[in-house]
């Protein structure tokens, strides 16, 4: 069966505008968590906060997560480091995220200190604060950096009650094409409205659905084939109703069959996504063979940013 594809394109000349001049509705700003460690792979996560800061969208603060130094190697014990030593350390490491900070022009944004395992406190500390938003850096694609980075997102992902955005090495400048992985589920719609408030004009909102089939392959069943493709028409202007418009943000949409994670991958390279958006969860069998585990996989081998968007929380009936 051919690819079913629905477009509004859009060219979207890009990366060389002045983003902070680019005029928004007045809407109070996102309370937002930057989760850095003072390495380069936090970087690419403080500058995109600070372009969405100076546009007025978000109000950024600051985390870092000291971790306790091992205290077994192998089958050695170890005691514990003198205080002094400890303090030192702890000195350093934020004197260090503070001059980071500073550099990428977040000086006036709170920091917190916090000690445990990064992931379970990062979403702790995020929940308790009542953020909105956590962002986070990636790394680069291909590097033990981005293995590192890669996994702490997901990590962070599966705890977190708020979206979370990985930001790529790369990202030198705020979104203009996101591409959305849909399952018409309530975490895939929010990821495709928090993709498209980070779009620059002019900029395209790609959402794309995937039926799995083994090796791209239609079932032979005609009948069966164009009633699912309706189903997905159906779902898209479903969607596209629900998300409303933006001016300048075109929206495009498509349905491929074959692999899950290969189809976004190949769609994003395309389009030249700069972010690639889905939700965590699924909710039924039929969305869970279509989305499956595709936000940690795509964490670990996407070009791009990636943004993982949690269903909403279940309220007591």
């Amino acid at each position: 069966m051919p690819t079913h594809v629905r477009t509004a394109r859009n060219p979207a000349p890009r990366r060389a505008k002045a983003q902070a001049s680019i005029a928004r509705p007045v809407k109070a700003a996102r309370a937002v968590l930057v989760a850095t460690d003072g390495s380069t792979l936090a970087s690419a996560a403080i500058r995109i906060a600070k372009l969405m800061a100076d546009q007025g969208v978000w109000a950024p603060q600051a985390v870092t997560v000291l971790e306790p130094l091992p205290v077994s190697v192998a089958d050695m014990t170890l005691g514990p480091p003198a205080l002094v030593y400890q303090q030192e350390v702890t000195d350093s490491l934020i004197g260090a995220i503070q001059q980071q900070l500073r550099r990428r022009g977040g000086a006036d944004w709170k920091l917190s200190v916090q000690f445990g395992r990064a992931a379970p406190v990062i979403s702790r500390f995020a929940r308790e604060s009542g953020l909105e938003l956590i962002v986070l850096g990636l790394g680069r694609h291909g590097k033990l950096a981005r293995l590192v980075g890669a996994e702490t997102a997901a990590r962070v992902a599966r705890l977190s009650d708020a979206p979370v955005l990985a930001v790529a090495d790369g990202a030198r400048t705020l979104p203009y094409t996101a591409l959305v992985a849909m399952d018409f589920g309530d975490s895939s719609v929010s990821a495709a409205r928090e993709a498209l408030a980070m779009l620059q004009p002019p900029g395209r909102l790609h959402l794309l659905h995937v039926r799995w089939a083994a090796n791209g392959q239609t079932l032979g069943d005609l009948n069966w084939e164009r009633t699912y493709a309706m189903g997905v028409e159906h779902g898209f202007q479903r969607v596209m109703r629900e998300l409303g418009q933006r001016e300048g943000i075109k929206v495009s949409t498509e349905l491929r069959i074959g692999g899950v994670v290969e189809s976004i991958l190949a769609v994003a390279k395309k389009i030249d996504a700069d972010v690639i958006a889905a939700g965590s969860h699924s909710q039924t069998v039929v969305d869970r063979l279509v989305i499956g585990s595709t936000p940690g996989q795509l964490l670990r081998a996407a070009p791009c940013s990636v943004l993982v968007v949690p269903p909403a929380p279940r309220t007591a009936t």
